[in-house]
């Protein structure tokens, strides 16, 4: 074998993978294989697309011509034996690209941004797929390819840039280069023959593994597809505020299930294909995010800042990085602490911001080092009737409300217990309505709003009559490894997979379910841990994983089947919450508390779409609520006890 190509098909990452495999022919040897794979995706990262992944894996290993060797190694025979290079592929000409010491700068609808940057943190995430898919990685090193570009315009001190007149020769020196440190290292050793090695020989296989890692595609669940398919509609036509986004605010209302997240994501995904805009999706639920950059890796969406791109990112994450663009980084202690003067920080930065124009703001200095913070055509927010007013108005200071699309949750608070008001002091704004369901079957729907009911609080969602059936399993009792194999049963039958279902769980101390995914993984089944950290940094790649998350972090997310296990105890933790916050005229604590622990409990009994399995114990005060409730539904809901 020589080289072969493989990942995309078409496009620009494919052109420029045959330009390179053209540009090699020569070098490489029958014995030898290289494999260039043409964008490649790094899933679940923070940075997950590659424009060109290059295996280089030379048998016995290729002898480097001496006047391509520095002076301090020409008298050593030197071998290139395997390389692992992360290609970043640049087509802007000279007057969009620039070259600032040894780092490049590319253009983007006249924003500058640093893909020398870019380049560097694609190593990081390729080394943390591998070693979380496979538990190893080679040596790896990252490249920037500026096809129109001579190399007779670089800079004289070592960088990572090849040019338009790239060449088997000038690959080899580039790859020299970068292990250069590696080569002094065995020189100082005293070894006379020296080797250019992505990996031990004893570890050969690591190169396999993570060749087939990256060749192989990301599979859809059937909400996958469902979702994809609903994303995909091109709903701007026949809307009426189509032609006037970028000159309004735009708010959608609505309760869970109302499809207002869903509503973001299409908006996003249309002016994405149709306008090349740069979005940005902000929430604060983490969880949300890992689901949302899984959605975008199957549709193939960018996530490079030079392009057109849909951009996800926690507002926390986003926040903590335009403080730290101004120099205003909140104080950190402890990594598991959250600094307290976070929220003084932010209005601190309002302050400064205040007598500011978004249009001036993009044109300082700050902007421009800052693209990722600040290059954004629109923001979508998301549960905006849980923003801080101060994080509204900072993005109304840098974006302006006539770039914003907001979704507005109604009373469904997880931060604050005061609704923020995105209208106040907008003039130009539009609110859309959303009162039919569009996730929830009809049973579901009526589920919900028998609930709302029997607690005291307000629910106007209205059933869709188009989407009929609907089925909950009140299940009295622990939740054992039997119910759950047959729960899970019926939730194969129907088409799906474990990564379509959705575990919620309250991680409280003492509650049956706080170890949930440790139990699950001993059962012998696949997991997606979204209650830890650790475990929202990156979302789920195997269709045969059940995600679990905490209550805090459903909101936003939805399975065809999900389970709500130890309901009573989030909802018993929710009243005493609520007791303890500022509270109505008139209004008792204990009045106060079970409203809020009422509109907490409907964010998870919507999030399904066909199955809602809700786990308690049946002598608790909500469990005799809710078999009251299931007495007037006896034909869609089963009542399951698992006690010995």
């Amino acid at each position: 074998m020589t080289i072969q190509i493989l990942g995309q098909t078409e496009g620009r990452e494919r052109a420029a993978a045959e330009d390179l495999a053209a540009r090699l022919a020569n070098t490489v040897r029958p014995q030898d294989n290289l494999t260039i794979v043409a964008g490649a995706k790094c899933y679940g990262q923070k940075h997950q697309d590659i424009d060109l992944l290059i295996f280089g894996d030379f048998a016995k290993g290729l002898q480097i011509k001496k006047e391509l060797l520095p002076k301090a190694f020409a008298s050593h025979r030197t071998y290139l034996s395997g390389f692992l290079l992360a290609l970043e592929v640049k087509d802007h000409d000279p007057a969009n690209a620039r070259i600032m010491g040894n780092q490049v700068e590319v253009k983007y609808q006249d924003r500058w941004s640093n893909a020398s940057e870019q380049s560097y943190q694609q190593i990081y995430s390729i080394r943390d797929y591998l070693i979380r898919a496979v538990e190893h990685a080679p040596w790896i090193f990252s490249g920037l390819w500026l096809r129109n570009i001579s190399s007779t315009k670089f800079p004289n001190a070592p960088h990572n840039i090849l040019g338009s007149d790239l060449d088997a020769d000038r690959f080899i020196r580039f790859i020299v280069q970068n292990r250069h440190d590696a080569l002094n290292h065995q020189v100082q050793k005293g070894h006379t023959d020296l080797s250019i090695a992505a990996f031990k020989k004893t570890e050969a296989n690591v190169f396999r593994c993570a060749l087939d890692l990256f060749t192989t595609k990301l599979s859809e669940g059937s909400l996958d597809r469902r979702k994809l398919e609903l994303i995909c509609q091109k709903i701007l036509k026949e809307q009426q505020y189509a032609d006037r986004l970028g000159n309004q605010l735009l708010l959608f209302r609505g309760r869970g299930g109302a499809g207002k997240t869903l509503r973001l994501l299409q908006i996003a995904r249309t002016l994405y294909e149709t306008s090349g805009d740069r979005i940005l999706f902000l929430t604060y639920n983490k969880a949300l995010v890992s689901d949302v950059r899984r959605l975008l890796a199957i549709l193939g969406v960018s996530d490079k800042v030079d392009e057109q791109t849909i951009g996800i990112r926690s507002s926390d994450s986003f926040f903590f990085g335009l403080l730290k663009a101004y120099g205003l980084s909140p104080t950190q202690g402890s990594p598991d602490v959250f600094p307290v003067d976070y929220q003084q920080k932010k209005v601190e930065l309002l302050n400064l911001l205040r007598l500011s124009k978004p249009a001036d703001i993009i044109k300082e200095q700050t902007a421009i080092n800052n693209p990722e913070i600040f290059a954004w055509d629109f923001v979508l927010v998301d549960e905006g009737q849980d923003w801080p007013e101060e994080e509204r108005d900072l993005l109304f200071a840098l974006f302006g409300s006539d770039r914003l699309i907001v979704a507005d949750g109604v009373d469904q608070f997880v931060r604050n217990q005061k609704r923020c008001d995105w209208m106040k002091g907008v003039s130009a704004r539009q609110i859309v309505t959303l009162k039919k369901s569009l996730r929830l079957k009809k049973n579901l729907c009526q589920i919900a709003t028998a609930f709302a009911e029997k607690v005291g609080v307000e629910w106007d969602m209205e059933p869709n009559d188009d989407i009929h059936g609907g089925h909950v399993k009140l299940l009295l009792g622990p939740y054992a490894r039997d119910a759950h194999t047959k729960i899970m049963e019926s939730h194969n039958k129907a088409g799906n997979k474990p990564i379509d279902a959705l575990f919620c769980m309250t991680g409280a101390v003492g509650a049956r379910s706080a170890r949930f995914p440790e139990e699950l993984a001993s059962w012998g089944f696949k997991v997606w841990d979204g209650t830890t950290s650790e475990g929202r940094e990156h979302f789920a790649t195997d269709v045969e994983q059940h995600r679990i998350v905490k209550y805090e972090s459903c909101r936003g997310l939805e399975g065809w089947t999900v389970v709500c296990l130890d309901f009573d105890q989030f909802f018993d933790r929710q009243v005493i919450e609520g007791q303890s916050h500022e509270r109505e005229l008139f209004v008792s604590a204990e009045e106060a508390g079970l409203r809020f622990a009422a509109r907490w409990s409907l964010i998870p009994l919507t999030r399904a779409i066909d199955t809602l399995v809700i786990q308690l114990e049946e002598h608790s005060a909500l469990g005799q609520q809710l078999l009251s409730v299931a007495s007037a539904y006896k034909d869609f809901v089963e009542i399951i006890r698992t006690h010995q």
